[in-house]
C-alpha cells in the first residue's frame, strides 16, 4: 500500500491503524472469538487491510465470508471451527495433528502454523542457554543448577537466596562483579511476584520477555543497531538482546509496577507537549536498562553508549556516558 503500518494493541488486540506521510486512514476495528472468527456486528475492516487474527493474512475469497479463513506460512486455517486444513508439520504424539495453538488460543498463538509461541519447554531450555551464555559459563557450571524448572518443565522454581548468594560470592565461582550482578538480576526476576516468562520465536525479532501482571516487552527488529562508547555502530546478538530485555527493560519496569511505564510516561508528556526525557523517572529507567545490558557487554570488551539520536538508543545524554558502565544498585546484592 506504499505506507507504513502501525498497530495499536488494545486489550482485545483489535484496533488497526495505518499512517502515511500526510494522511491517516482508519482501516479496521476487529473483535474476535478465541480462534479468530470475527464477531458479527462488532467489526469494521477496510478492503485495504488484508490481515486478521494474530496478524495472519485473510483468505476471504475461499468462502466469501470475511475472516472465515486465514493463511500462515505452513498451512491454512478455518477460524469458524478452530482447525487447520492440513496436519501440523511439527508432530506431537500427545495431541491431534489438526489442533492449533494447543487448543488454548487465549494463552498461545501460532503465527507460522508450526508450533505455538509462548512459554513452552523449548523456551525454558533456550532461556537456560541464554543465561549460561550471558554469564559466560558452561551449561553444566554449578551456577546453572540454581535455575531449575518445575514439574511442567517450563516454569522456573524460586531460588533460595542464601545458598545462591553464598555460591556467587565464593572463590569456587570466581565471578566478576558483572557476572554476580547479572546472576542476581536473573534470580530476582525468577523470584519476583510478577513473574518474567520468556518466549522465543523463529527469529530474534519474535523474542519477548513477558510479565504475568505487567504486560510485555518485545524486540522490534532483528537488525537492532546501537553505538558503543568508542563510536562504533554495532548489531545486537540474541544473547545481548536477552540481557537487555530481561535484566534491563523487564526487571526495571517490574520495579516500577508495570511494563508500560515507558509508554505511559511518553504518552503523558506528549499530551502536555513536553519532552519525555525531562521526566527524571523515565531518564533513570533508560540509564538502568543500558547499565544492565552493559553487564554482558563489558565481558565482551565493549560498552553501549545509549546516546540519543543513534539507532536503537535509550535516549541518554553525552554527559552520562561515564555512568553507562556502572552496576545498577538493585543488582549489587542477592538481597
Amino acid at each position: 500500500m506504499d505506507c507504513l503500518k502501525l498497530e495499536i494493541l488494545e486489550k482485545n488486540d483489535s484496533l488497526k491503524v495505518t499512517f502515511r506521510a500526510k494522511t491517516t486512514a482508519f482501516l479496521g476495528d476487529l473483535d474476535y472469538y478465541p480462534f479468530g472468527m470475527q464477531m458479527p456486528g462488532r467489526n469494521f475492516n477496510s478492503s485495504e487491510y488484508r490481515f486478521g487474527a494474530q496478524g495472519s493474512e485473510k483468505d476471504d475469497e475461499i468462502t466469501g465470508v470475511t475472516g472465515s479463513h486465514f493463511t500462515t506460512f505452513f498451512r491454512e486455517f478455518d477460524t469458524r471451527i478452530g482447525r487447520p486444513w492440513t496436519p501440523d508439520p511439527v508432530f506431537q504424539a500427545w495431541q491431534s495433528p489438526y489442533t492449533s495453538m494447543d487448543n488454548n488460543p487465549i494463552l498461545y498463538n501460532d503465527p507460522l502454523g508450526d508450533k505455538i509461541k509462548g512459554a513452552t519447554e523449548d523456551d525454558a531450555k533456550e532461556t537456560k542457554s541464554q543465561i549460561s551464555q550471558s554469564l559466560n559459563v558452561s551449561p553444566t557450571d554449578k551456577i546453572m543448577s540454581f535455575f531449575n524448572t518445575g514439574d511442567d518443565n517450563k516454569t522456573f522454581n524460586k531460588i533460595g537466596r542464601r545458598e545462591f548468594n553464598k555460591y556467587i560470592n565464593s572463590e569456587e565461582a570466581g565471578f566478576s562483579d558483572e557476572q554476580k550482578a547479572l546472576a542476581n538480576s536473573y534470580m530476582k526476576s525468577i523470584n519476583d511476584v510478577k513473574v518474567v516468562s520468556v518466549a522465543f520465536g523463529q527469529s530474534i525479532d519474535a523474542f519477548k520477555a513477558t510479565g504475568e501482571t505487567t504486560g510485555e516487552v518485545t524486540l522490534r527488529s532483528q537488525e537492532t543497531k546501537f553505538m558503543d562508547t568508542e563510536g562504533n555502530l554495532r548489531t545486537s546478538t540474541l544473547t545481548q538482546r536477552f540481557v537487555h530485555e530481561v535484566a534491563g527493560e523487564a526487571y526495571t519496569a517490574m520495579q516500577t509496577g508495570n511494563l508500560k511505564t515507558y509508554e505511559n510516561i511518553i504518552d503523558n508528556y506528549k499530551s502536555k507537549r513536553l519532552n519525555p526525557n525531562s521526566s527524571p523517572d523515565f531518564y533513570k529507567s533508560n540509564l538502568q536498562v543500558i547499565q544492565a545490558e552493559n553487564l554482558y557487554n563489558r565481558m565482551n570488551g565493549f560498552l553501549r553508549s545509549g546516546l540519543t539520536g543513534q539507532p536503537g538508543d535509550h535516549g541518554l545524554l553525552q554527559k552520562d556516558m561515564p555512568k553507562v558502565g556502572n552496576i545498577p544498585s538493585s543488582y549489587r546484592s542477592s538481597w
